[in-house]
């Protein structure tokens, strides 16, 4: 299989692509043990509709990707959804969803559109949702039936492939005995790959806001926060002091399919 990054730059580096920022795979990445994530398995990144430019489908199509997991909800995928791709097995599991287990939507400019209110639910609503999205999540149960069955290589994405992308790769990355501190790093690097739609938004805010308060709300809308994953993780640790048990009970993944798992994508 092509791979698209030098084993030698360093794990985590966005893609090539012209039009579509933060396309990344999680290649590379060194083990607690020592060994490495295989390259051309894992990617993650925003969501299809984007990859539109006749250059970065050539380079989509040559990753070889045999399944797409979209972690939107079902408004997200009716407003904007991926195109069909010829040999490539599509599922949809909503990977947000609130208290009554309804799938959570952003309306991005209406948000805005409300003032400090508005966005304020909405920055509330998305740190509580890191505080439960790794539980009771069908979406995360999914990705690791398509690791365990073998339906590689897989494009997870979201609509920014920063949130909801950005748990699924965390939890790839520490059952395969990948460091926390350099899973909360690969999660960062959205804040250096995302210029184009950070200055979107930026505009898009100057809208509502002035100039000052829109440029910083638009690094914290468009970008991730440290203290987000680390609630996520934190989460997971006091109800599971081992991840192993975490995996087992959230996610259907036993010690015999863990160790199956870490066999087929380490090396």
């Amino acid at each position: 299989m092509e791979h698209h990054m030098n084993e030698t730059e360093r794990p985590g580096s966005p893609l090539p692509f012209v039009g579509c920022e933060n396309v990344r795979e999680l290649g590379g990445y060194r083990t607690q043990d020592g060994r490495k994530v295989k390259h051309g398995v894992f990617f993650r990144g925003p969501a299809l509709c984007d990859i539109r430019l006749p250059e970065d489908r050539a380079l989509f199509a040559s990753l070889g990707i045999r399944t797409v997991l979209d972690l939107r909800s079902e408004s997200e995928r009716r407003n904007a959804p991926d195109p069909v791709l010829e040999g490539v097995e599509y599922i949809s599991r909503s990977a947000l969803r609130d208290a009554q287990g309804r799938d959570v939507d952003f309306d991005i400019e209406a948000i805005f559109a409300g003032g400090e209110q508005t966005v304020s639910e909405m920055l509330r609503e998305v740190d509580g949702g890191y505080a439960h999205m790794p539980f009771q999540n069908s979406a995360y149960v999914e990705l690791f039936r398509i690791l365990s069955e073998q339906k590689v290589p897989v494009y997870f994405h979201c609509s920014a492939g920063k949130d909801r992308t950005g748990i699924g790769a965390a939890l790839i990355l520490l059952a395969l005995g990948v460091d926390r501190e350099t899973v909360i790093q690969d999660y960062l690097v959205t804040n250096t790959c995302r210029p184009k739609s950070r200055h979107q938004v930026e505009q898009l805010l100057k809208r509502f806001f002035s100039p000052e308060r829109a440029k910083e709300l638009a690094a914290v809308t468009a970008g991730v926060q440290r203290q987000s994953m680390e609630r996520a993780l934190g989460t997971i640790a006091q109800k599971y002091p081992r991840f192993e048990d975490y995996l087992a009970a959230e996610c259907g993944v036993n010690a015999d399919t863990l160790q199956r798992i870490r066999t087929l994508y380490l090396e």
